[in-house]
């Protein structure tokens, strides 16, 4: 399944993108603080609108062809923030968080469907701590690479990990 992936290359848009905008001054709005907003601003509007929309116009789509479309997403947004457009990246991002605010109410329903009662709590308990505790570290590795390298170098990373992802399901799938 793909969700790793997608919650590691969403937790580290934003700490790539912010060492983009240090090297490339041209990325930026009107300063660097107001095109961080800009930037936080369309995450958390896509994502909201995914959760509240997403949920109702995506309904006849299954989970997993909304994970396989985010991944989409997500790998040609790689590819996209190398040319350095603020404004492209800010238009594209826009349907991954969407995709993802649609995606984690359904994600938490699959779960809910799938375990058992007496062990539900458990469960969402400890996926939670995973969560919690692979944000900072894949943020941290990621970010890492990039300033031991180069932000291009973890962006290239990121989208080798999602063609590989779309190959492996598209393989997967022809089986």
């Amino acid at each position: 399944m793909t969700d790793p992936f997608l919650m590691l290359s969403s937790l580290t848009l934003t700490p790539i993108l912010q060492m983009l905008l240090v090297e490339n001054k041209q990325m930026i709005l009107s300063s660097y603080s107001f095109t961080i907003a800009t930037l936080n601003a369309t995450i958390a509007v896509a994502l909201a609108l995914g959760g509240f929309l997403g949920t109702n116009y995506l309904k006849g789509f299954s989970l997993q062809t909304l994970l396989f479309s985010c991944l989409l997403a997500t790998s040609i947004f790689y590819p996209l923030v190398l040319t350095h457009n603020i404004y492209l990246i800010l238009l594209t991002i826009i349907p991954i968080c969407f995709l993802v605010g649609a995606i984690m109410p359904r994600l938490s329903g699959w779960i809910v469907q799938i375990v058992a009662a007496d062990k539900l709590a458990m469960t969402i308990g400890l996926i939670n701590t995973l969560l919690v505790g692979l944000a900072p570290l894949s943020t941290f590795l990621i970010v890492l690479l990039a300033s031991l390298t180069a932000p291009t170098y973890a962006i290239f990373l990121l989208f080798a990990l999602g063609l590989a992802l779309i190959f492996g399901k598209i393989m997967t799938a022809k089986k």
